[in-house]
């Protein structure tokens, strides 16, 4: 956690809701990634952003603090993404139209192969993988988000590379 998260959260425990901003502008960046991650249109990624920082404003009082912030808040966020989902009844993008986004950047026309065989992954694979190595949360952290026991977590992060490792190797091999 950065020293201005860790000081804008310590002053909205204190009662200061003036912190909230310097909060929001610690967060705002990984929560688009992640929001991007989730629903691939910016426009709803940024609709969402909103619902989640209000509702992390306005749900304050449920936070706990001897608990780390990062999963509490990207759990609402992730809860924000389903909900806007099932609101929108959008379907999901075909897979040969996904493409990893990052919140500075356009998407790219090139994907790695690595890039297209995450994309091709059902989104829970792909978001839980997102959450790991893209983001860097542990596998406690994904726990708590994700709402499973923290070995599934490990299980399926373990299964994941296995698989993508696996299809590399075969890649490897047909192209030689």
């Amino acid at each position: 956690m950065t020293k201005d998260r860790t000081e804008a959260i310590r002053q909205m425990q204190q009662g200061n809701p003036g912190s909230f901003r310097p909060l929001y502008d610690a967060m705002v960046e990984e929560a688009m990634t992640v929001a991007l991650a989730v629903l691939r249109d910016r426009e709803s990624a940024k609709e969402v952003l909103q619902e989640t920082f209000i509702r992390v404003y306005t749900h304050w009082d449920r936070y706990d603090p001897r608990r780390d912030f990062e999963p509490w808040f990207f759990r609402i966020l992730l809860h924000e993404c389903r909900r806007y989902q099932r609101k929108s009844q959008r379907w999901p993008i075909p897979v040969e139209e996904l493409q990893l986004a990052s919140p500075e950047e356009d998407i790219p026309s090139e994907v790695s192969p690595l890039e297209g065989m995450v994309e091709a992954l059902p989104p829970e694979d792909r978001i839980l993988l997102q959450l790991k190595y893209v983001q860097g949360f542990s596998e406690r952290e994904l726990a708590t988000m994700l709402d499973m026991h923290p070995g599934k977590v490990k299980t399926k992060l373990y299964r994941l590379r296995t698989k993508l490792r696996q299809e590399l190797e075969s890649r490897k091999e047909d192209s030689r």
